[in-house]
């Protein structure tokens, strides 16, 4: 009898080798999307804080050329 429950146990395990293996590669793929969109995310918020960055120093910029130009009146 122990011999027909031995084969059983090991399809069992098997198959949760199996079902673990699959969770592992959706959850691999999952981690690889969230990762993609945290780069993308990143990449965006480093875009617009270079993009104000680049506006404060212009606005500094002209603040400095009107101070030049009325202070040489």
């Amino acid at each position: 009898m122990d011999q027909l429950a031995l084969p059983g146990r090991w399809v069992a395990e098997e198959f949760a080798i199996i079902r673990d293996k699959e969770n592992r590669q959706t959850r691999r793929e999952r981690q690889a999307r969230e990762l993609e969109s945290n780069q993308v995310a990143l990449r965006e918020s480093i875009a617009e804080s270079k993009r104000l960055a680049d506006e404060a120093d212009a606005m500094i910029r002209r603040h400095r050329e009107e101070c030049d130009v009325d202070g040489g009146k």
